[in-house]
Formats: structure tokens, C-alpha cells, sequence
């Protein structure tokens, strides 16, 4: 189920609020823990319920920490009628996965060691999706004169340096928030056209497919910018990226 970014951002506000109230409740044994294990929510709240992604933080000391994320990323549906006038959505799966590090310096100001406080670091991050999907292409009233199907892949890699805030709450609970999170990345996508389509409109099914992506996903655009989608489309490119995350989690 799709949802809205205004969901993410109300629940970020609310928790950060939240937060800063109970800081007088962290407790002194705070830097004695060494572990997080947390709940990347972001892809759940942004995309679809059924993506997973968990994490494993450790502390190495007072100011330091290594962190590992990975888990299955469901993306909204790839391009459900790219032209409802004549071509139309006939079945399909998906599914993704996802794999990011990072190393966090902690800039500790506070009484209270890693993994508490502002945090900056590098970081990576590999994203993998797929798509199929299959289309019934239909005349000017509705019956049915062919069908097709897609192939969709979407990888992208992704280095830069974050700026986040963790907050450990009643002595267990981590909140953890990377606010700013600029990134050199690299992207290689692919669309295959499955079955027979006649000549005369397979450039008009692909000019839809590309239409439909970009409306979609206008997030594509570098991918697919001075590239044109093809039987057997492949494109490359790189580009500047950017991560943000909400994460909540248990501390011991």
C-alpha cells in the first residue's frame, strides 16, 4: 500500500518532539551497552507494507560504531496501464532487496558515549528491484488484440556521508533518524519487452512504457535521460543521490 511522504515526515516530527522530552531519562549505564538491533520503517512507510528491512548496530567505543542494514524492499507496482486507451495491466510480481553500512563518528557533546547523540560517517548502499509484468493490448472498443509482457530491473549504488541523531530513550529504546545523507550514485536499469508486437505499434507501446515510468517514477529521469527504452533497453548512468532514514530499536 502506497503511502504519502507526509505520513513519514508527521511521525519523525512527532517522535524527534518526543525525544528531546525524555532526555532527562537516559540513564548514566547508557555508554555500557554495545548493541542496537532496529527497524528500518522508512520503506515501509514510503513504498509497501510488506518490505522488511532490520539492522545490527555495534559500538567499538565511546565516539565510534559500525552498522549493518538489510532486508526485502516491495516497490510500488512498475506501470500499471501505461496507456489505459489500449494497453492494459494483465498480472505481474515484484520484489527487491536492500544492503547498506555505515561507520558513525559520534560528536558527543553530552555525558552519555555511542551510540547516543549526532552522528556523522560514511556510508553505502545497494538497492535492487524487479518487476513483471504482463499487458493485454486492446482496438478503439475494448477487445482484446494482443498481449505482451515487461521485464523491469533497477540497481543502484550508492557512497556518500550522513548526518544523523540517535536517541536512547528510558534506557532500551533507540530512535534513530539520519536526517542528511548526500551520495555519488551509480544506476543500471533494464526493461525486456516479452512476445510478439506488431511493428507498427511497438514504438508507440514503448514511448507509453517510458511515459508512464517517469510519471511513475520521475526519480528515474537521470536513468533514462537521452536514453530511449528498446526491446531490449539497457541504460547506465551516474548521478547524485540522497538517503534519509527513520529506524526504532532495542539497545542492550
Amino acid at each position: 500500500m502506497r503511502r504519502s511522504l507526509v505520513l513519514p515526515v508527521v511521525i519523525a516530527l512527532l517522535i524527534l518532539v518526543s525525544g528531546f522530552l525524555s532526555r532527562p531519562a537516559v540513564a548514566q549505564s547508557v555508554k555500557e551497552r554495545k548493541n542496537v538491533v532496529r527497524w528500518n520503517m522508512t520503506p515501509w512507510l514510503l513504498w509497501e507494507n510488506a518490505s522488511i528491512v532490520v539492522g545490527y548496530e555495534r559500538v567499538i567505543n565511546k565516539n565510534m560504531s559500525a552498522s549493518l542494514n538489510v532486508g526485502r524492499l516491495v516497490f510500488p507496482k512498475f506501470v500499471s496501464n501505461p496507456a489505459p486507451n489500449f494497453i492494459r495491466a494483465d498480472g505481474g510480481s515484484k520484489g527487491g532487496a536492500s544492503i547498506a553500512a555505515d561507520f558513525r563518528f559520534y560528536l558527543n557533546r553530552n555525558k552519555f558515549g555511542a551510540p547516543d547523540g549526532v552522528y556523522i560517517g560514511p556510508y553505502y548502499a545497494h538497492y535492487v528491484f524487479r518487476w513483471d509484468r504482463s499487458y493485454n493490448i486492446t482496438d478503439g472498443a475494448g477487445a482484446k488484440i494482443g498481449s505482451f509482457g515487461t521485464e523491469a530491473f533497477l540497481q543502484a549504488d550508492n557512497i556518500g556521508i550522513e548526518l544523523g541523531y540517535q536517541f536512547i530513550i528510558k534506557k532500551r529504546v533507540s530512535i534513530d533518524f539520519i536526517l542528511i545523507g548526500p551520495s555519488i550514485s551509480w544506476y543500471y536499469g533494464r526493461i525486456h519487452l516479452k512476445g510478439d508486437l506488431d511493428p507498427e505499434i511497438q514504438e508507440e507501446v514503448l514511448d507509453a512504457i517510458r511515459d508512464a515510468t517517469l510519471d511513475r517514477f520521475p526519480w528515474v529521469e537521470g536513468l533514462l535521460q537521452n536514453q530511449e527504452i528498446t526491446r531490449e533497453g539497457r541504460m547506465r548512468t551516474a548521478g547524485f543521490g540522497f538517503r534519509y532514514v527513520i529506524q526504532v530499536g532495542i539497545y542492550f
